[in-house]
């Protein structure tokens, strides 16, 4: 992993093997991975993205919303970053937060199906909530 984070050109490698381990569910290796991209590339979002959705995975979201907001801070028009960051505020059950990503990401890009869908199921559940 440590050549493919030093050259530039294996910045894809290094994505396409996050996004293979991410789907094995082998969220620890991404974020030593994850970790030691950083220290190359210290503002690259992308790997604050990977960070920050394997970190929601493994319900740590303390550190899941540290990745986020940077990812999001290095660059705040990636719709998708505030869609996750809402899904892990909505795990998180920190449901204000979770809908003021919800609506970020939508300002930003409204043609989001997955964001469409939680940014729903967070309304019913409050109105549920509100029923009681």
């Amino acid at each position: 992993i440590d050549a493919t984070n030093q050259r530039a050109g294996h910045n894809q490698a290094t994505n396409n093997l996050i996004l293979l381990l991410t789907d094995l569910n082998r969220c620890r290796e991404v974020i030593g991975i994850v970790k030691s991209t950083l220290e190359v590339r210290p503002d690259d979002h992308v790997m604050y993205s990977h960070g920050a959705k394997c970190f929601t995975l493994l319900n740590n979201h303390a550190e899941a919303e540290y990745f986020f907001m940077r990812a999001i801070a290095i660059n705040p028009t990636e719709a998708n970053y505030y869609g996750n960051a809402g899904v892990n505020y909505h795990k998180w059950r920190r449901l204000e937060e979770a809908e003021q990503m919800y609506i970020k990401s939508l300002q930003l890009d409204h043609n989001q199906p997955i964001t469409i869908t939680n940014y729903e199921k967070l309304k019913r559940a409050r109105l549920n909530d509100n029923r009681i």
